[in-house]
């Protein structure tokens, strides 16, 4: 009787864990994909090997918002919409953001605090 309720607490942690950034999970990646104006993705993450991927194509005057904390995360925003902004946060070790911004009056901001971090931004 002990280990039913065990094994369905684990299969929720998982879970969790899992679809973390909401929309569609590939290989734990939370995925979400706003196409219209004024769009905001806010996704918080807590813990190792998390993954974020956010694409906003048309979204104008829109925000893309990642934290992430723990070990091995890693986030991959992509934007190509005026007037928006991504704010990547990482807090742990080993940690890597790759940033694309292709829009006119659009604003990156990346902070890490950790060691062994990365960061790629591309902005034109």
């Amino acid at each position: 009787m002990k280990l039913i309720p065990i094994a369905i607490l684990s299969a929720v942690i998982v879970s969790g864990s899992a679809f973390a950034g909401g929309g569609h999970d590939n290989d734990n990646n939370g995925w979400q994909n706003p196409s219209s104006l004024n769009e905001k993705v806010t996704i918080f993450q807590s813990g190792n090997s998390n993954g974020a991927d956010v694409n906003q194509d048309t979204s104008k005057d829109s925000t893309i918002y990642v934290e992430q904390a723990g070990t091995g995360n890693y986030a991959k925003d992509y934007q190509k919409a005026t007037n928006s902004s991504i704010t990547s946060k990482q807090y742990g070790d080993r940690n890597s953001v790759n940033l694309t911004q292709t829009a006119g009056g659009s604003s990156i901001y990346v902070q890490q605090a950790g060691v062994s971090n990365w960061a790629n931004v591309y902005q034109h």
